[in-house]
């Protein structure tokens, strides 16, 4: 009798355990499943202006291309070509990268038209550009950047140094973290003979606090696995904002006097890292040119944008803080409190009917044209009678 009972013993414990294993197994299966599920019902998070736009509406923004090739040169720039690297004082750089519209060499320059190699050569007179993803050029192929167009424009003029200009220009970035960048450079020694700053959007938007500040914080907090979860888990993710909805929420933050204090600070910073660039450029011998560029919230008739069709929602951030930002840049450009190294761009739409972007914000290749001819136009006078280069490598 008792190997009778042990083999039933035995036997009770097996199903017990086959109906377990099942029944995690089923529901292992059913939560895969609902999560692919939800991955292709849930609206996705790209910035992709095809997925937001359609691609209809996007080929009107580049005549004469075909739509495999749109797709290709907006899959590279959105989904493919978008990877950052960490850097040790600007916070993020440009990750190398070579595709057949967007290429990027180290230290993270995106190369130009007619790009000189790295490291910059004394022989040069060799200027960096920086600024954000305007700069860097979204949406558009390498040589239609603003920077390639300006190295375009001066190699139509002989020198006896040749100019050689390389595109700084890092999604997302602003003034302060385009500085850090220079300042690392400079502590390499390696020192431009010219060095431009395009300012102005993502100043405002930013203000005073990186991109991928929390996502930096969080990871140093032990708290990355939670956030990859959140990301990339369509059912956390749902369940998370369910529950956060259901919260109690504070106060409403961020009327007009919050959006009008916000821009004051960043205003304030910007003056303020002007001063520092201005005396660290003073002190090394190269020339600085800082120039406010112009964006779809300020002085621009948005029924003539191609994509916002005259509506901010949907489109574009809520303007009010670009608005009285650049006011006050206006303000102060014309009371001539920001010297003689200042470019007032801010005004190239103003009163003209035509469309200037690829989606949003980023402009398209005639424009970035338009934006380098008013660059060289201001540099032009020094750059033809350029000193000997300070340009030094180590």
């Amino acid at each position: 009798m008792e190997p009778q009972k042990a083999q039933s013993s035995l036997n009770r414990v097996r199903l017990v355990y086959t109906g377990l294993a099942l029944m995690v197994f089923n529901c292992g299966l059913f939560f895969v499943l609902l999560n692919l599920l939800l991955a292709l019902v849930l609206p996705r998070q790209d910035q992709n202006p095809v997925t937001k736009y359609g691609i209809r509406t996007v080929m009107g923004v580049y005549p004469g291309w075909k739509e495999a090739d749109v797709r290709s040169l907006l899959r590279e720039t959105w989904d493919e070509g978008r990877f950052l690297d960490h850097h040790p004082y600007a916070q993020f750089k440009n990750a190398p990268h070579d595709g057949k519209y967007v290429t990027v060499r180290e230290p993270g320059y995106r190369v130009v038209k007619d790009q000189a190699p790295w490291p910059p050569s004394s022989a040069h007179t060799n200027i960096f550009i920086f600024g954000g993803s305007t700069v860097f050029a979204l949406g558009v192929a390498n040589e239609q950047s603003a920077a390639s167009y300006l190295q375009e424009i001066a190699n139509q003029t002989p020198r006896e140094k040749p100019i050689a200009v390389y595109n700084f220009g890092v999604p997302a970035a602003f003034h302060t973290q385009g500085m850090a960048f220079l300042f690392d450079l400079l502590g390499r020694g390696i020192v431009p003979d010219v060095a431009i700053f395009l300012d102005g959007l993502n100043d405002l938007h930013q203000v005073d606090t990186p991109a991928l500040t929390v996502e930096i914080s969080r990871c140093l907090q032990g708290k990355a696995l939670l956030d990859f979860l959140y990301l990339k888990v369509p059912l956390i993710k749902l369940s998370y904002d369910a529950v956060k909805g259901l919260r109690p929420q504070g106060p409403a933050t961020g009327g007009e006097a919050s959006q009008q204090q916000e821009a004051d600070r960043a205003v304030a910073r910007w003056r303020n890292d002007k001063r520092i660039l201005e005396s660290v450029a003073a002190g090394l011998g190269f020339r600085v040119l800082l120039a406010w560029q112009p964006i779809p919230q300020y002085h621009y008739d948005l029924r003539y944008h191609a994509l916002c069709r005259g509506h901010v929602e949907g489109c574009l951030e809520e303007p009010t803080r670009y608005r009285y930002g650049y006011d006050k840049m206006k303000a102060l450009y014309e009371q001539g409190a920001l010297g003689k190294d200042f470019l007032w761009l801010a005004d190239m739409q103003l009163n003209r009917q035509e469309n200037f972007y690829v989606d949003s914000v980023h402009y398209t290749p005639e424009f970035n044209r338009e934006i380098a001819t008013h660059i060289y136009a201001t540099l032009a006078p020094v750059l033809g009678k350029a000193p000997a280069s300070n340009c030094v490598t180590n």
